[in-house]
């Protein structure tokens, strides 16, 4: 059976607390009478297009989102989850009135000990250059002072968060807390759902600090 494809403008990465407000009609169908709370259905990325009516480009990976909460509001319902892994669309399937798609999760292969500390080290840089960026946006009035970067990327920052018991879980956990509190553009979120190793995810992330950090310098630092 195929899984029901919420295609957004947004970009969401494990981890990430979702909030939808629904009113489309084929979107009330899918949470009246095909998704409930603990289930779940897949957000992809539009490429090109309206999230509503229909007629949009989809991208070809996405992340599960596990249901929490679904509320009625008027004539409209909000829906909370969390996004939870990545998977890649197989097949669309034209089963619903909304989107659906045969989907598979993501594969990771493992990485050796000494990889894994490069991957942590590498985080623990990329983190201080995430909370130097938004304390410089914060400064500039870009992002509100309670949108600060938190005790869990202040940890990783410090570098005080992994030692020779890493594990790979560890790294995912924490490249993804990272990800998720760089101020950038759906597709340079969307481009970390790719398919690779976490080296090379840990690498395009960098490449996103790095984009962040030079226009958040050209335009704010004096």
């Amino acid at each position: 059976m195929s899984t029901p494809v919420f295609p957004l403008g947004t970009a969401y990465l494990p981890g990430e607390i979702v909030v939808l407000n629904i009113f489309e009609p084929r979107y009330l169908e899918l949470f009246h009478n095909h998704c409930n709370v603990k289930d779940e259905f897949v957000s992809v990325l539009i490429e090109r297009g309206s999230e509503v009516g229909g007629e949009d480009i989809r991208c070809q990976h996405g992340v599960s989102i596990v249901v929490h909460e679904i509320v009625d509001v008027d004539d409209r319902l909000v829906v909370s989850g969390v996004a939870h892994s990545i998977v890649d669309i197989i097949e669309w399937s034209h089963e619903f009135d909304f989107p659906s798609a045969n989907v598979i999760a993501q594969s990771v292969d493992d990485i050796d000990m000494p990889d894994r500390f490069d991957v942590a080290s590498s985080l623990s840089l990329l983190a201080q250059n995430v909370r130097r960026v938004l304390a410089m946006l914060r400064e500039a009035g870009v992002v509100q002072p309670q949108q600060n970067p938190g005790v869990a990327l202040e940890t990783i920052a410090a570098g005080r968060w992994w030692d020779e018991r890493v594990t790979q879980d560890d790294l995912w956990r924490a490249l993804w807390l990272v990800a998720r509190h760089v101020p950038c553009g759906p597709m340079d979120r969307y481009n970390l759902l790719r398919p690779g190793s976490l080296m090379e995810r840990a690498e395009r992330l960098r490449l996103n600090v790095d984009h962040v950090t030079e226009i958040a310098n050209f335009r704010f630092s004096e």
